[in-house]
């Protein structure tokens, strides 16, 4: 029966790969939540904040996260968070105050309350947005961030945004380098909500992380292929011109210069005002 349902979303070869790869969806138990300080001019801030040396540290999903933290953590693509608040972000001082209120309201709402959710899902986003403005505590708010979007996955399943939310979820673990866990929540998604306007960020991202791989297995290029033509599927969304890219430099790469040429013509024809038709012409 499992074969059968990630063989139909997922195409036959990329559902094989990330059963290896162990990506069947599996809860986990948020970290510790810590305030932040708000901000009360630089030093004064410093000072407020939560001593986190000592504090638990939040568990990594596997081993393969710890050699990705050790390494340099992967630069996503702006295109593929579509959260127009991190375009233009709020003042830190501002974001760390209202998170200190979220935290208050939060430990006073008790776990089966309706509105927990929207508390959660609000914190969990303010934090992300203030990582770019607080880059010194940026391990420690995205560590936040994520144990917020877990524990509405793992506590809320009936949420009606649960597809932005393992979106997201799976985003920022990525940010943070757990590859590991960013495969399980973009899985997560495709099996719960095969019609989300998010399967196509989600099989974007199973196309960059293969990519990236491929330069020690180019095996994997395959995959990265076929992960970009099902973000493609989506004729009319944001990514699809850019998957299309991605395919014909795949092609190209592998010396396939007729199906570089017709996926590049594609894109001219299909998406002729996008940035992905400008780096083609003339290669189609």
């Amino acid at each position: 029966m499992r074969s059968r349902l990630l063989s139909a979303p997922l195409g036959t070869s990329i559902a094989a790969l990330l059963l290896g790869l162990g990506c069947s969806p599996q809860a986990a138990a948020p970290g510790p939540i810590v305030t932040p300080a708000a901000d009360k001019g630089d030093d004064t801030a410093r000072q407020a904040e939560p001593d986190i040396a000592g504090s638990p540290q939040q568990p990594t999903s596997s081993e393969s996260h710890r050699e990705a933290s050790a390494t340099t953590k992967p630069r996503i693509n702006p295109i593929r968070d579509p959260r127009q608040s991190l375009l233009h972000p709020r003042a830190a001082a501002l974001l760390a105050t209202e998170i200190q209120g979220l935290n208050s309201l939060l430990e006073v709402t008790p776990p089966n309350t309706p509105d927990r959710v929207f508390i959660e899902r609000r914190l969990a986003e303010d934090l992300v947005e203030l990582e770019s403005a607080r880059p010194a505590r940026l391990e420690e708010l995205r560590s936040q961030a994520i144990a917020h979007y877990r524990s509405i996955v793992t506590s809320h399943p009936s949420y009606p945004a649960l597809d932005e939310v393992l979106y997201f979820l799976g985003l920022e673990y990525e940010r943070d380098g757990d590859l590991a866990g960013a495969r399980r929540a973009y899985f997560d998604l495709i099996q719960k909500a095969p019609a989300s306007r998010y399967v196509p960020y989600a099989y974007f991202a199973f196309g960059e992380m293969f990519l990236s791989e491929a330069t020690l297995d180019l095996s994997k290029l395959d995959f990265a292929k076929e992960a970009f033509a099902k973000a493609a599927e989506a004729r009319n969304g944001p990514l699809a011109a850019e998957a299309l890219l991605r395919v014909g430099r795949i092609f190209e790469t592998q010396g396939d210069s007729a199906n570089a040429g017709k996926t590049y013509a594609r894109i001219v024809r299909d998406y002729p005002e996008s940035e992905a038709a400008g780096k083609v012409v003339g290669k189609e």
